[in-house]
């Protein structure tokens, strides 16, 4: 009873395969879910994350971070907020990307104050804008809204220190 060399090749090419084709869905993943460090992974958005829960939590933002956001505003009632804690002192850039026919704000706001930081509003694409943090520590909500139309978006928020 011989071993068909054929068939084992094939055995352990199969196995191979599975091997990095799930090493790679880990990996996209970890990409997709905002894990991964180095600032650069993107954070989906996950419903429910308007006003009235506060935001969806996404990691501290230390000087030379960056948060790079994908969402759909579903229509203009819709709003999707982003909670993070700002460590200070630093920079923060925000970017928000949408299509043609909307208008999309994004607005950067004290969770416990209600100070507001920053307002990027622009009826073309990419809305963009910039505030100083020089507190030490505090949470903050980044809250995508419709002024016009519904879509896809990414917001970029950049730490610079």
């Amino acid at each position: 009873m011989g071993i068909d060399v054929r068939t084992r090749a094939c055995s352990i090419n199969a196995t191979r395969f599975r091997l990095i084709l799930s090493c790679a869905v880990a990996l996209l993943w970890v990409a997709c879910s905002g894990g991964g460090g180095g600032g650069g992974s993107v954070i989906r958005e996950v419903e429910p994350n308007g006003e009235e829960t506060n935001g969806q939590p996404i990691r501290g933002t230390a000087p030379g971070t960056r948060h790079r956001i994908r969402g759909t505003i579903i229509n203009e009632a819709d709003v999707d907020g982003f909670r993070s804690t700002l460590f200070g002192p630093q920079t923060i850039i925000l970017t928000l990307t949408h299509g043609a026919g909307v208008d999309f704000d994004v607005v950067a706001v004290d969770a416990d104050t209600d100070e507001i930081y920053a307002f990027c509003e622009s009826e073309s694409s990419p809305d963009s804008c910039s505030f100083d943090f020089f507190e030490s520590e505090a949470d903050v909500i980044f809250a995508v809204g419709s002024f016009v139309g519904a879509g896809d978006y990414q917001l970029h928020i950049e730490s610079v220190g």
